[in-house]
């Protein structure tokens, strides 16, 4: 598939280091681990795992690997859900994976309404700034050249690219080619669009 807005994939080992640094998956939630619903989940039993999404991330369980949720859930700046409800949900959530293996080491949420214009709802990228400085303040710097954006949609590869890192879109909530021309037409890059989390794992891990 040929891709005209396709950014290079992360490097390697970074130059002028001895050793290798941790490499930072940055991952949306809904699209990515769940089927996006059209109205938001606020609570867990609510939430509909897509197939094979738990035991994907569960591969990027390893030492040299770092990994942070970054998901816009302005439920609560519209006042049809509570900050706690969210915590409480994520929880779970993270429950969920590490009962599966898998290790979730930060999330953040934006809560703002879409309209607002807050820097931490993407496609703006106050979230991965803010996880990374959460990442930094326990001595785990984020090399943005070991680095990616994991999402389904437009605005989690317009928040990548606005942080200086790459993204792989999943074709989970729209299909390849919608993707690849929308990004196409906005004139927003991206590293791969893959199928699902598995794809997308795949070649996290060969990057990593």
């Amino acid at each position: 598939m040929a891709k005209a807005t396709r950014t290079s994939r992360p490097s390697g080992k970074s130059p002028g280091q001895s050793g290798e640094s941790r490499f930072t998956v940055f991952l949306d939630r809904d699209g990515v681990f769940n089927v996006n619903p059209r109205l938001g989940v606020r609570l867990y039993r609510n939430l509909k795992w897509l197939p094979g999404t738990r035991e994907a991330f569960a591969r990027l369980n390893q030492p040299h690997v770092q990994t942070s949720l970054a998901t816009n859930q302005p439920w609560v700046g519209l006042l049809t859900a509570t900050p706690g409800m969210m915590r409480r949900l994520h929880e779970r959530f993270k429950a969920e994976l590490e009962a599966y293996g898998g290790r979730l080491d930060h999330i953040e949420m934006a809560f703002a309404p879409p309209l607002i214009g807050n820097r931490r709802n993407k496609p703006r990228p106050g979230m991965l700034e803010d996880g990374a400085a959460a990442f930094a303040s326990e001595g785990r710097f984020v090399d943005k050249r070991r680095a990616v954006m994991v999402g389904d949609k437009l605005k989690d590869a317009q928040a990548a690219a606005a942080f200086g890192i790459p993204a792989i879109l999943l074709a989970t909530t729209s299909d390849a080619a919608s993707l690849e021309d929308s990004a196409r037409r906005h004139n927003v890059p991206y590293a791969a669009i893959v199928p699902d989390l598995a794809a997308a794992v795949d070649l996290i891990l060969s990057w990593a």
